[in-house]
């Protein structure tokens, strides 16, 4: 009985023993955790350091055209924290390139330049930069030009061969040639490999400015065309009076002494010559037919058959006889004055009765 109770007493003592180390082993695993992340360092991070200044110099142009402006940019990365204060710009050749510190060129006369660009960041640090640029002739090259075309309605007339960003601006008299014929004088390629054409009005031969290739359609048959581009209002016009030039083969309506219109025309060939002086216009007809031939939108100025009216027609009221046409600003009539179509319908139709004439 005793013996049963001692090695009960001892089972007990170590159970407890046991016990207490787990306890204890426990605790100070417990305890070495929480110290060592009492203990343990904290690492900070650091202050980002600012990237260094990259200054980029963009819309630069190599080559300008004498009169072309071009403003360039300057940016700065973000990342830098700074931002481009102030600029100076300067040009080695102001009389090649002119600058101005609002980033803005402009080419002046052929040549070359070096731009100097200094800037100074938020943080008082200058960067400089430098660039070169070649002023160049907005025309590559010149060539004459012939024949005639119709100006389309939408097409721009300029003061010269247009090209991108140059000061420019459009013509005095290009609402006279937009949808009327014109005659080619000169032939310009731009250094952007655009056409342009110098267009004149086909009677007064006045230039009226330069239309781009796009701008032109054929004129097909051009005696069949206005030859002195828009009409004139005849009802506005005061001292109406038509005068006609045999050595220039020119029919002028005129307001007072001041020319208002030119048209081309075809008065008597040498032998059978147009008669000189002064006239009253009078009435006249859709067409006729004799026996030299005929004509249509005739209107009579003289004693004896002597007429405005359009090209000859090959039969009565018939076709216009384009051998005639071609004659168009030579002599070649039997003594009547010759007149384009367009330009025989319109004075048929508008040029009052009893208007002054005077054939020189």
């Amino acid at each position: 009985m005793k013996a049963k109770l001692i090695v009960r007493s001892f089972v007990s003592l170590m159970c407890l023993a046991t016990l207490g180390m787990t306890v204890t082993t426990a605790h100070a695993a417990v305890t070495g955790e929480t110290s060592a992340t009492t203990t343990r360092k904290v690492k900070e991070t650091p202050p980002a350091e600012s990237a260094k200044p990259v200054v980029k110099l963009t819309n630069l142009r190599k080559f300008m055209y004498v009169g072309q402006y071009n403003r360039f940019k300057a940016t700065i990365n973000k990342d830098s924290g700074l931002k481009i204060a102030k600029y100076r710009v300067s040009s080695s050749n102001p009389k090649v390139l002119k600058v101005s510190n609002g980033l803005l060129t402009r080419g002046m006369k052929l040549g070359v330049a070096r731009v100097t660009v200094k800037m100074t960041l938020s943080n008082k640090q200058i960067v400089t930069q430098r660039f070169s640029v070649r002023v160049v002739a907005p025309v590559m090259s010149t060539a004459k030009a012939s024949g005639y075309r119709i100006v389309k309605s939408s097409a721009n007339v300029w003061t010269k061969p247009y090209y991108k960003a140059q000061q420019n601006k459009h013509a005095d008299a290009s609402k006279n040639v937009q949808g009327y014929m014109v005659k080619l004088s000169q032939k310009a390629t731009t250094v952007d490999n655009k056409v342009y054409y110098q267009v004149a009005l086909p009677g007064s031969g006045q230039k009226v400015g330069w239309v781009p290739a796009s701008g032109l359609k054929p004129a097909g048959q051009y005696w069949r065309n206005a030859t002195g581009g828009k009409t004139i209002n005849v009802k506005k016009t005061k001292n109406l009076n038509v005068e006609v030039s045999v050595a220039k083969q020119r029919v002028y309506l005129k307001s007072g002494n001041k020319i208002v219109y030119t048209m081309l025309c075809s008065t008597g060939a040498y032998a059978t010559p147009t008669v000189l002086g002064h006239f009253k216009l009078s009435s006249g007809g859709s067409y006729f037919w004799g026996g030299n031939g005929g004509a249509k939108y005739w209107r009579a100025f003289a004693p004896g058959g002597y007429y405005f009216h359009s090209i000859p027609t090959t039969s009565a009221n018939g076709a216009y006889g384009t051998q005639y046409g071609n004659q168009l600003g030579h002599r070649a009539s039997h003594g009547c004055i010759r007149l384009s179509v367009a330009d025989s319908i319109w004075f048929y139709k508008n040029m009052p009765n009893g208007t002054k004439v005077y054939v020189h």
